[in-house]
């Protein structure tokens, strides 16, 4: 019996993402424009000429960012629309409201961080930021939010509707903006710097009703 047989198999190499994630990186960090597909490269420990095999330029890494981005986009929506559902006259408004501020997942939230801020840097140039940020996608994004408050108001948890839609913008504003405030790779965002600015926004809006 060949010896081959009780060899343990090695996890494939997969390339495509270590290039998609080492940009991400190099991208929240530099920028778009003052990043080479040689930078990558050497991020990824690879030649140049094999990022061409899986990209066939660094705007197509950007695509893909973007693309990626819009569909978490959507998918934070439909966290929020799920909440929705779920909530019931007899809960905590400060605990309904942290689950509208904190929708990202907390095993994405770094990755998230670094996208919004290559989105904002790249609004001006790539449509689909501009998109995320002020177009359909930011808009669905809002609207969003603005149902969380209308629910809030359906089940007498907050006064009216008069403020949902400023609300709602407020609080899809600041998740998305939340990672400009840290625009030196030293500084690093966590979950609880997000938490701790919430807190106080959602403060204010108890307060207020």
């Amino acid at each position: 019996m060949s010896s081959r047989r009780h060899m343990p198999r090695v996890a494939k190499r997969d390339t495509k993402q270590e290039v998609f994630l080492a940009s991400i990186d190099l991208f929240a960090e530099r920028g778009f424009r003052d990043v080479s597909v040689r930078d990558i490269a050497r991020a990824v420990g690879i030649k140049p000429s094999s990022i061409y095999n899986h990209y066939a330029s660094k705007e197509r890494i950007m695509d893909d960012m973007l693309d990626y981005y819009l569909e978490r986009m959507a998918k934070f929506q439909q966290r929020l629309y799920d909440a929705n559902a779920e909530i019931t006259a007899d809960q905590d408004l400060l605990i309904l409201l942290d689950q509208v501020a904190l929708v990202y997942d907390p095993s994405e939230v770094d990755l998230m961080y670094k996208l919004t801020r290559i989105v904002h840097h790249e609004q001006f140039h790539f449509q689909k930021a501009a998109e995320a940020l002020i177009g359909e996608g930011y808009r669905l994004y809002v609207d969003a939010h603005i149902k969380c408050f209308d629910r809030l108001s359906e089940l007498g948890l907050i006064t009216g509707t008069a403020h949902n839609k400023a609300y709602g913008e407020l609080y899809a504003r600041l998740s998305l903006t939340f990672a400009t405030q840290f625009l030196h790779p030293e500084i690093e965002p966590t979950i609880d710097n997000q938490s701790e600015l919430y807190g106080f926004v959602n403060q204010l809006v108890i307060s207020y009703e």
